[in-house]
């Protein structure tokens, strides 16, 4: 399973906690996101690597049958 980075990221209005493609939360502000990232720092990472996040951020495969 490979490792995503965490970031905080600016999405529409708000401050998002982002793994690759995925957005897990959103903030009102940039402090309060970082805040939140370094705080909870295991729980995001825990749930940047689920099955949900790393399929959005997984390449598309053509499957033809």
């Amino acid at each position: 399973m490979t490792t995503v980075s965490l970031e905080v990221r600016k999405t529409g209005r708000k401050w998002s906690i982002c793994a690759g493609k995925s957005i897990l939360t959103s903030y009102p502000t940039e402090q309060i996101a970082r805040e939140a990232l370094v705080s909870n720092a295991k729980f995001w990472a825990y749930w940047a690597q689920s099955a949900g996040v790393s399929i959005a951020n997984s390449t598309p495969k053509v499957v033809r049958a």
